[in-house]
């Protein structure tokens, strides 16, 4: 299963959704290796610690689970590659699309999002040295297809 932190670092707690987990196993059964993540699941003090969003897909709380993760890009150029094409895009919108042209186009670009594509995830956010994927849903009040830059 996934190296890195799935749990909160400041509660312990790691309440993952099921099918986020389900992906994520099912990704790293086809990819043949073990995926590094830099974050899971937060407590409200730690998702304002790291300047999460309000209603970040990472949060646990009472009712709610975790349904997201930063997967560790550290080293990988081809995630600076992806950021630096989707700059020219206007909104996450359409940077959605521009990113599953992208990685349609040429899947091998960035292999685990294409792969992420294919099960489903739509929210993705790209960092210079990770990137964010979640499960969040438009009837949880995350809107769907998007794509943001982390600066």
């Amino acid at each position: 299963m996934a190296k890195g932190t799935l749990h909160c670092a400041h509660t312990g707690m790691d309440d993952l959704d099921p099918g986020l987990l389900r992906i994520l196993m099912s990704l790293e059964r086809e990819l043949g290796y073990e995926i590094r993540i830099n974050n899971g699941a937060r407590c409200p003090a730690c998702n304002k610690n790291v300047g999460g969003a309000d209603k970040s897909a990472h949060l646990i709380v009472p009712g709610r689970k975790c349904k997201a993760f930063d997967v560790n890009q550290s080293g990988n150029p081809q995630i600076e590659t992806l950021r630096q094409y989707l700059t020219g895009a206007g909104n996450s919108l359409s940077r959605f699309q521009l990113l599953k042209t992208s990685l349609t186009s040429d899947p091998d670009l960035h292999l685990i999002i294409s792969k992420l594509l294919e099960k489903g995830v739509n929210r993705f956010g790209i960092g210079r040295n990770f990137f964010h994927f979640d499960i969040a849903r438009q009837t949880e009040g995350n809107p769907e297809n998007v794509c943001w830059l982390y600066s």
